[in-house]
């Protein structure tokens, strides 16, 4: 790829192609820059999809080793390709997200407020899921992953979008403790908790997530320290709750509690479900969760979502 101090002579270089006729046009010369007052402000990608541009941007394109070219920005942030550049990503995700009807259309104008409060996290690859395709997600809500530790090399989250309001209906019955937690943090009586207030924090949480990854721990191995550190405080050490409900429903976790829960009991933990609901609650104190919490009361503020204290 290009630097920045070479973009200036090779974007001086003419670029001549011969198209030989009844051939499809490569993708690369259905880019269409659009220009204002002699400023390029913005181009169409081969789709047809719009991008702005900021003060100072540009598109450009170099030729490939194939032959053909390929397509970047030019920016203060340097040379960044096409399909990494951080517009080009806020609007997939806008995209991903509207096309999961009324949940995600939900979340997607969230994420354009989240953008406001930091517009670091238009780098991060949200991806819709549900239970059926992630198992995961059928105890909780959503989740982070490190850039380090993923195949795109960026920050995603993952988000319920495809089991609906209905999803995060369960998430209040079964995570009771959680909900309740999540509403002493926005300033609420919990009874004031829906289900949509809750599907809204529990996005922006993950989101949250991004920004501690980012001001904290942009090493993996910074955010696995900080990560193990926090969890091993916990009354089951290294486990997160939503982890320890489905260890508790499957077999093995049944096995567990057949032969120590009359030890756990003699503790005054009653049952597996009083267990979880203690591990929520300390896990919410942890540093690399409350940050994330408050990350998300602070959008939730901004997006006037917030109801008034009972």
């Amino acid at each position: 790829m290009p630097t920045l101090e070479q973009a200036p002579h090779m974007t001086a270089e003419p670029i001549v192609d011969q198209q030989l006729p009844g051939q499809p046009m490569p993708d690369w010369m259905l880019f269409d820059p659009k220009f204002q007052s002699g400023k390029e402000i913005g181009f169409r990608d081969p789709d047809g999809k719009y991008f702005p541009l900021a003060e100072g941007d540009t598109l450009v394109q170099y030729r490939s080793d194939e032959g053909g070219r390929d397509t970047f920005i030019l920016s203060s942030k340097g040379v960044i390709p096409f399909q990494e550049w951080g517009p080009k990503i806020v609007s997939d995700n806008l995209e991903q997200l509207r096309s999961k009807g009324e949940v995600g259309e939900h979340f997607a104008n969230l994420y354009k407020v989240a953008l406001a409060e930091d517009p670091r996290l238009e780098s991060v690859i949200i991806n819709p899921s549900g239970s059926a395709a992630n198992k995961v997600l059928s105890k909780t809500g959503g989740y982070a992953a490190h850039q380090g530790s993923t195949a795109s090399g960026k920050y995603e989250v993952t988000i319920n979008t495809e089991d609906g309001w209905g999803h995060f209906d369960n998430l209040l019955r079964t995570r009771e403790r959680s909900a309740d937690i999540s509403a002493q943090k926005m300033g609420i009586d919990p009874s004031q908790m829906d289900s949509k207030l809750l599907a809204s924090f529990i996005f922006l949480h993950e989101l949250g997530h991004v920004v501690d990854y980012m001001d904290n721990a942009p090493d993996l191995a910074i955010d696995e320290m900080r990560r193990k550190r926090d969890m091993d405080t916990l009354p089951w050490a290294g486990w997160d709750p939503a982890t320890m409900a489905n260890y508790f429903e499957g077999e093995e976790g049944k096995a567990y509690w057949n032969q120590n829960g009359e030890a756990l009991k003699a503790a005054g933990i009653i049952t597996p479900e009083a267990l979880v609901q203690l591990q929520e609650e300390r896990y919410h104190s942890i540093e690399t969760e409350d940050n994330p919490d408050q990350f998300a009361v602070r959008v939730l503020a901004k997006a006037n979502l917030l109801p008034k204290a009972a």
